[in-house]
């Protein structure tokens, strides 16, 4: 496997973040972002979090070498890998938690300069 010397930074606009999910979940997911991200052989993924007025939107952003064009509408499909030990479930998985939590998530470009995917989280009620 190659060595993993890949730079992972966050850049938060809000000091707090409070949705009612599973924080295990989102650990996960967050986790299965950046995994694809090396495998795509960046060496930086930045994590941009910030809050509108209805939702909290996260950017996942990398400079690997990105997502086929013809691989681009299948990335969230279930079973759709490009890798040979990939089991094509970590993309399903996460567009079908942020769904549950009545948010979004999508490929927002790819290109052989790196992908981005922003994933939209509604704010609680009553904040």
């Amino acid at each position: 496997f190659l060595h993993e010397k890949t730079k992972i930074d966050i850049n938060a606009e809000i000091d707090k973040a409070e949705i009612n999910a599973d924080s295990n979940q989102l650990r996960r997911m967050l986790i299965n972002f950046i995994r694809n991200s090396i495998q795509a052989e960046s060496t930086k993924v930045i994590i941009g979090i910030s809050k509108s007025r209805q939702d909290y939107k996260i950017l996942i952003e990398d400079n690997g070498k990105g997502i086929p064009p013809k691989d681009r509408d299948k990335v969230f499909s279930s079973n759709f890998t490009t890798k040979k030990k990939g089991m094509g479930l970590g993309l399903y998985l996460a567009k079908r938690y942020i769904e549950s939590l009545g948010g979004n998530i999508s490929l927002l470009k790819s290109s052989k300069n790196g992908t981005t995917f922003k994933i939209l989280i509604p704010l609680d009620k009553k904040e």
